[in-house]
């Protein structure tokens, strides 16, 4: 990560267990301006005599909010704990994993880290398979990690004759009006839901019997449902 003097985002993630279910938060975040304050971090939990994840479940590693650049790779968000939260390890069971929006690769490299056998993972940001690349080295992930090229408007054509046993996703889902230059991670057209619907349309071709797609994302709604999500389930069902 030593090709930009941007600021970055260490974050630490920890799982909590409780009588319920997991449950999944950061711990703390560092903010690095400098490649040695990465070195100098793993080497003060080397020297407090922990495993760098013994205390946690993953580290990952961000752009900050304030680059402000349309290749902005997310820091972690809510949803993404949420996702690790309802994420069942049976589900992830030696599974070949899809991820569409690969970003740091925070939901990958949970899914390897849970059980997942393979993971290929989608995205159009170069800088961003960059960072999943370095945050698959630091959570020390020895299975087979792909990080390819996405289509925005194909989004499964670069694993056209594959199958998986669990798709999941956090897509862009921000409301953006045409022809503004917005974040990749986040711009989704006019209701925020472009890559929902065209992941939902095609889903099916590319999971295997008794397969699992899991997405976390936002919808327009009112206080009962979000209704423009439920039109396109609705209208892909009547098709």
């Amino acid at each position: 990560m030593s090709n930009t003097n941007q600021k970055k985002v260490l974050f630490s993630i920890t799982k909590k267990n409780d009588q319920m279910h997991d449950s999944h938060e950061v711990e703390n975040s560092l903010l690095v301006t400098k490649q040695g304050q990465l070195q100098n971090a793993f080497n003060r939990w080397a020297d407090e005599n922990r495993n760098p994840l013994s205390s946690c479940s993953m580290r990952i590693v961000t752009d900050s909010f304030d680059y402000l650049h349309d290749d902005q790779v997310l820091p972690i968000q809510p949803e993404q704990l949420f996702f690790m939260d309802y994420t069942s390890k049976e589900d992830l069971a030696n599974a070949n994993v899809l991820d569409i929006g690969l970003g740091s690769g925070a939901l990958s490299i949970f899914c390897l880290l849970n059980g997942a056998a393979s993971c290929i993972g989608l995205d159009i940001n170069p800088r961003a398979k960059l960072f999943a690349g370095y945050n698959a080295m630091i959570n020390n992930i020895d299975k087979d990690f792909l990080m390819i090229d996405g289509d925005p408007f194909d989004i499964f054509r670069s694993v056209a004759n594959k199958k998986f046993e669990f798709i999941c996703s956090n897509p862009p889902f921000e409301p953006t009006p045409p022809d503004v230059n917005y974040y990749i991670n986040s711009a989704a057209g006019i209701y925020g839901l472009d890559f929902v619907d065209k992941i939902l349309a095609n889903v099916d071709r590319h999971l295997v019997d008794d397969g699992v797609l899991q997405m976390v994302t936002m919808a327009p709604g009112n206080a009962t449902k979000p209704f423009k999500l439920y039109e396109i389930i609705e209208n892909l069902n009547s098709g």
